[in-house]
């Protein structure tokens, strides 16, 4: 009995402690909450994985681990425009319900500098499709990985 309540009393803490957290830096952190029931599929093929959604659902993080290194990409996808795409290279989100990303340092953005303009990288041709419970685009790998939820 005196268990239970002293961890529920750590519980209630805790949850208190993240709605300050998320009150007083709202403005400069985002949650992402895994989706429930979210499928991936690499080239109409079934693969282990999972979905993170923002508060909006305009941006999600698209975690597929069907190779021996688990990739995770960054997508915009407004409701009245395009979207983008980015690998975030070797950060990958782990498999938690729900994660902050901070406007400090996000994941997923890099900046190139380069002295010589003629040897800038190709940027990867992603080809986003986005609608209603479902995002499509092509992987690092040239590979269509399609999330639906």
């Amino acid at each position: 009995m005196v268990r239970a309540l002293r961890m529920a009393i750590t519980l209630v803490v805790i949850l208190v402690g993240l709605v300050v957290i998320d009150v007083i830096y709202s403005p400069y952190m985002f949650w992402f909450f895994i989706v429930p029931g979210a499928q991936i599929e690499v080239d109409g093929k079934p693969v282990e994985g999972w979905l993170h959604r923002g508060r909006r659902g305009e941006v999600l993080f698209v975690t597929r681990h069907d190779q021996k290194k688990a990739e995770t990409y960054r997508i915009w996808a407004p409701r009245d425009g395009r979207g983008v795409v980015s690998s975030c290279d070797d950060w990958t989100v782990a498999r938690v319900p729900a994660f902050i990303v901070g406007d400090v340092n996000p994941p997923c953005i890099s900046l190139v500098i380069v002295k010589d303009i003629s040897r800038l990288p190709t940027p990867q041709t992603r080809i986003l499709v986005a609608g209603t419970g479902f995002v499509e685009f092509t992987a690092d790998d040239h590979k269509r990985v399609r999330v639906s939820w």
